[in-house]
């Protein structure tokens, strides 16, 4: 079976908890486009080992990058992976 990636803007407690319990069923990979936000006031959350992550912005808001650059990292993470699928929940 190959990798799942799921992509989120930012995780928060609550994700890394499911994250972790799909991780027992099936190999993850978590790609994070921002370590912090405004929109949420979290610390940074670790994820442990259950699944490994890539915060591609780690030192701010994805939103405040060219889309251009976005596009770049996500895909450049992306073909790195080469996941059997790929979920964007929201």
């Amino acid at each position: 079976m190959g990798v799942t990636a799921v992509i989120f803007h930012r995780l928060g407690p609550y994700h890394c908890a499911r994250l972790a319990a799909a991780a027992k069923l099936l190999p993850l990979v978590v790609i994070e486009l921002a370590a912090e936000t405004s929109d949420y006031a979290w610390d940074r959350v670790s994820s442990g080992s259950a699944f490994e992550r890539e915060t591609l912005f780690p030192d701010g808001d994805s939103r405040r990058a060219p889309r251009s650059e976005l596009i770049r990292r996500v895909r450049c993470s992306l073909d790195r992976r080469r996941p059997a699928a790929v979920a964007i929940p929201g």
